[in-house]
């Protein structure tokens, strides 16, 4: 993956098949229902939805192949769409 020459890139760095685990947190009042969708960079998409009074979900994946790979998560509230991403390194078991 090229990040450019004026970037700078923090990954996480885990092994082939190895489960990663990560926390999604409703930072929304415990009233609003919403959706989250993940694409896990891996041709691997996952979605979901928060209820009326859950504060989190926690997700898992673990990637097959050697890479680096850009995970976007995507959540909507309404009509409003939030993004973030973060890069993951997977290495050789």
């Amino acid at each position: 993956m090229n990040w450019g020459s004026q970037e700078l890139a923090v990954s996480y760095v885990f092994k082939i098949n190895e489960k990663v685990y990560f926390s999604i947190k409703n930072l929304f009042t415990n009233y609003v229902k919403f959706q989250y969708q993940i694409d896990w960079g891996d041709n691997q998409k996952e979605s979901g939805e928060f209820k009326s009074g859950e504060f989190s979900k926690v997700v898992a994946h673990s990637w097959t192949k050697e890479g680096d790979y850009l995970i976007q998560f995507k959540v909507i509230v309404e009509n409003t769409t939030f993004d973030y991403q973060t890069y993951i390194s997977i290495i050789p078991g």
